[in-house]
């Protein structure tokens, strides 16, 4: 039997509760352990077999054996789950073993609390799938993939990162959303190639002061955490295009935030600042922005600047009156400023002509200003108390 060395293969570990299959090998009293199989690196190819088979992985074992040019396609299904941790161990080793180059690897929804220590090995890797597992930690060995470009272990336990993470220097989409971390190693900032990185629904107190390194990203998702503070730093990620930070504990925001200059999508609500960087006019490229529930009393002129605006989110906090700068936002379609405290609007507001809802309601607005007639657009409006 020969193997290619160069098959490209996609590996998908899923559940399944039926019990292990009879082994189809013909000697059923042959117990094999990973252990045999290890000593002879995998190259044993009649005990491989009778491993899998053993374990109920007897399709898994059909497929494996026809990697080659014909068949550049392996999935992992209809496995036990009492048998999946110790198949995942064997099936690494023995693609390690035998030299067979994978570039994609999936180890999905299964019971999967830790993963082998061989899967460093695996070093043509690009594609790491680990979503909806059990999994408390990554190995150090992971900083070997350093071909890896798409890493996806949401939905685990993980509560740190290896601090040998800063070698996936090819990473360009991470994604550890829905986890426990509580910080990130120094390392991170060496993740210079990442475009897209998804840090919601975590932990996190603080990032790390090497976060501005990553020069390169374009979207960045930082929301439901209990982040406290920003690193200045943050105003390096010139080319950001989205910044999602809403819920999270930030009493303000750095002047740095300001040199964002490419964002297009900014969410900051549900933190806790009372006032805004006045840099944050800076932000000319600014299509979506919310600043809902916070405890902002004012706000910024040179919010005015923010031209491109389509879509402004400013309900529920504690303005008593808007900027005349506002005005200038006559691209806005969207103005939601519901429950603050505003007693009456500026004469420039009847400027914003191409608005199409409006939400004033619970306020304690007591006449609106003449030029209001000029709202043309509006296709939706709420002024009740």
């Amino acid at each position: 039997m020969k193997i290619s060395h160069a098959a490209l293969l996609t590996v998908g570990l899923s559940t399944l509760t039926t019990p292990c299959s009879a082994s189809n090998s013909g000697d059923t009293q042959y117990k094999v352990t990973v252990q045999q199989l290890r000593q002879e690196n995998y190259s044993n190819l009649r005990a491989c077999e009778h491993f899998f088979r053993q374990r109920g992985a007897d399709s898994l074992w059909e497929q494996l054996t026809k990697v080659g040019e014909d068949s550049r396609y392996l999935k992992f299904d209809a496995i036990p789950i009492k048998s999946q941790k110790i198949i995942a161990q064997a099936t690494i080793g023995y693609l390690a073993g035998n030299n067979i180059s994978i570039i994609r690897l999936v180890m999905s929804k299964g019971d999967f609390t830790k993963l082998p220590k061989e899967l460093g090995a695996l070093t043509s890797l690009q594609f790491l799938t680990l979503n909806d597992n059990q999994l408390t930690e990554l190995p150090e060995s992971l900083g070997a993939l350093t071909n890896l470009q798409w890493l996806y272990p949401p939905n685990n336990k993980l509560k740190q990162l290896p601090e040998s993470f800063g070698a996936l220097t090819n990473l360009q989409s991470l994604y550890l959303s829905y986890n426990l971390l509580e910080s990130l190693p120094e390392s991170f900032g060496a993740l210079t190639s990442l475009l897209e990185l998804y840090l919601d629904n975590n932990q996190l107190q603080k990032l790390p002061k090497s976060f501005g390194a990553l020069t390169s990203l374009l979207e960045l998702y930082l929301d439901n955490n209990q982040l406290t503070e920003l690193p200045k730093s943050l105003g390096a990620l010139t080319n950001l295009q989205v910044l999602s930070l809403d819920n999270n504990q930030l009493t303000e925001l750095p002047e740095s935030l300001g040199e964002l200059t490419s964002l297009q999508w900014l969410d900051l609500s549900d933190n806790l600042p009372k006032s805004l960087p006045e840099s944050l006019g800076k932000l000319t490229n600014l299509q979506w922005l919310d600043l809902s529930d916070n405890l902002l009393e004012s706000l910024p002129e040179s919010l005015g600047a923010l031209t491109s605006l389509l879509e402004l989110y400013l309900d529920n906090n504690q303005l008593k009156k808007l900027p005349k700068s506002f005005g200038a936002l006559t691209n806005l379609q969207s103005f939601y400023l519901s429950h603050n405290k505003l007693q009456k609007l500026p004469t420039s507001f009847g400027k914003l002509t191409n608005l199409q809802r409006l939400d004033l309601s619970n306020n304690k607005l007591k006449k609106l200003p003449k030029s209001f007639g000029k709202l043309t657009n509006l296709q939706w409006t709420k002024l009740s108390h």
